[in-house]
């Protein structure tokens, strides 16, 4: 039989590299590792790579988190409270005399819209019974409504992108005022439904199958029962191959030893690579069964291999959109995708933001409440007209 079905065995090196088993296959002084063999060790680097970042990024935005739960957090709800006085201090010029300006009160409307949505965007919610009396006649609709109109145009929206992708999707179950969780849920539903749908496409269209495509079938198959082994029964059957009580060899025991820990930890997370990368780094160690050292057996494991990567990929694209993380969003730069957070900045913005609005309410308490209100609308329309001519 060719050499490729049968590599050359590989001596094993143990040592604990940073962040990962400490196991790797190495050629001996006349031996090269097979095509399979230097994919196995590059998949295994990916994904310990892949797992460190994850960790990392995950590290960077809890603190991040911490941040601006414990500073930034608590100056965002007193600027909001500042803000429903605010709102209280102007609304009743919406009913008085001129302001002294064109269309003034078409502007103060415009400025109470403004800043009842600033409150609702970071209380998440008007409760003050007040305020929401004031929301309706700004808005010409209840706050309710208003939640209702804007999910169900977020609906409509959802519902015609799967429409063009050809998806079919009932979303009545997607409802105003559910929850991060509930949401998750949804979307995990919704997406496994435009799964079904794309691969019921490829079905209706799918032509008889060449010998090439039987063959990576047969492949998928095997590699789909790798999967699905119980990770218990390969614990138990590498933990009888590397048992460092039946050595009397120091050092091999010695290196039993330290590789017991590692899969012990590989069990204990779950983590199906690691448990590979011991048993195939061992078997070519022992010589306990050459033939699971194939090209064909490295391949199926390969492919679980990668696909371990692509879910960790797509575990660390989505690290910073967990709902645990979306307090952060607002900081994301929405052309590049990139967290801009920097927190002492952030703080030092709210605290001016929060001495200016305590002068503007303190000017509206005073004798000069009338110029203070021309001031706020003359600004605000100045800021809108810069807005629109950006």
């Amino acid at each position: 039989m060719p050499d490729s079905m049968h590599p050359s065995p590989c001596a094993l090196v143990s040592g604990f590299e940073h962040g990962g088993l400490g196991v790797v296959l190495v050629p001996g002084a006349k031996e090269r590792l097979s095509k399979a063999q230097l994919a196995f060790q590059r998949l295994v680097k990916r994904i310990e790579k892949l797992r460190r970042k994850i960790d990392t990024e995950t590290e960077r935005l809890s603190g991040y988190l911490d941040t601006y739960t414990t500073e930034l957090r608590p100056l965002e709800v007193e600027l909001a409270n500042q803000h429903k006085t605010l709102v209280r201090l102007l609304y009743p010029y919406l009913n008085g005399p001129s302001l002294g300006r064109r269309n003034g009160k078409a502007v103060l409307r415009e400025v109470l819209q403004d800043q009842l949505l600033s409150i609702i965007g970071v209380l998440g919610e008007l409760a003050d019974e007040d305020l929401r009396a004031i929301y309706e006649v700004v808005e010409g609709r209840s706050v309710k409504e208003a939640q209702a109109e804007d999910f169900e145009m977020m609906r409509e929206e959802l519902g015609e992108m799967l429409g063009a992708m050809g998806v079919h999707a009932d979303l009545s179950r997607f409802q105003p005022g559910m929850s991060d969780a509930e949401m998750a849920a949804r979307m995990a539903e919704l997406k496994a439904r435009v799964e079904e749908e794309r691969l019921s496409r490829e079905t209706k269209t799918e032509r008889p199958k060449t010998q090439r495509q039987k063959e990576r079938e047969a492949r998928e198959q095997a590699a789909e029962e790798l999967r699905k082994r119980d990770v218990g029964g390969l614990y138990r059957q590498l933990a009888k191959l590397l048992h460092p009580d039946l050595e009397q060899d120091p050092v091999l025991r010695a290196e039993k030893e330290a590789a017991m820990k590692q899969l012990t930890t590989a069990y204990k997370n779950n983590d199906l690579h690691g448990m590979l990368r011991l048993e195939v780094a061992w078997i070519a160690r022992e010589q306990a069964d050459a033939s699971r050292l194939t090209d064909q057996k490295l391949a199926i494991y390969n492919k679980v291999l990668k696909e371990q990567v692509a879910e960790l990929e797509a575990r660390l694209d989505a690290v910073l959109t967990h709902p645990r993380f979306q307090p952060l969003m607002k900081y994301v730069d929405p052309f590049f995708r990139e967290l801009n957070f920097n927190g002492p900045a952030e703080k030092r913005s709210l605290q001016a933001m929060l001495r200016s609005i305590k002068k503007t309410l303190a000017s509206l308490r005073g004798p000069s409440a009338g110029q203070t209100v021309a001031d706020i609308l003359e600004a605000f329309a100045l800021e809108k007209h810069r807005a629109i001519h950006w």
